[in-house]
Order: C-alpha cells, then structure tokens, then sequence
C-alpha cells in the first residue's frame, strides 16, 4: 500500500471514476473502486480505505442510505 494512504470510488459513471483513479494513482494514492453502490459496502470493507468518494447520484442504491450504512457498520 502506497505511503499516501487508500482511496476508495463509489461512481456510477465509468470515466469520471477513471479519470479520479488516474489523478489519485499518479499522486501516489492506491485506489479501490466501484461502479456499484450494491457492491460497495463489500469493497469498503475489505479495502480499509482512508478516504471514500461516494457519487451522490447513484443509480442502484440511495447514496445516502449507504452513508449511514458505512457509518453503523464501518465507521460506527
């Protein structure tokens, strides 16, 4: 794991999620990623990240639903 800490993208849009990664990568951050809301609660967990870029335009879950999930299981 990069000395910069982990980030990890929830966005449903593919390039904007891409373009994040490159920029995060090539700053010396590892990224974690997906376009799933459904399958983020899962790569959050096992990824352990620093930060998490949440898309507040989800279209398979409520973003805000999955905040306050994070927050009871994750960051409780």
């Amino acid at each position: 794991m990069s000395d910069r800490g982990h980030v990890f993208i929830v966005d449903g849009d593919a390039s904007r999620a891409d373009a994040l990664q490159e920029l995060l990568e090539g700053d010396g951050y590892f990224v974690g990623s997906t376009a799933a809301g459904a399958e983020a609660l899962e790569g959050i967990a096992s990824a352990e990240p620093n930060l998490v870029l949440l898309d507040a335009h989800l279209a398979d879950v409520d973003p805000f639903e999955l905040l306050e999930e994070l927050k009871r299981t994750q960051y409780g």
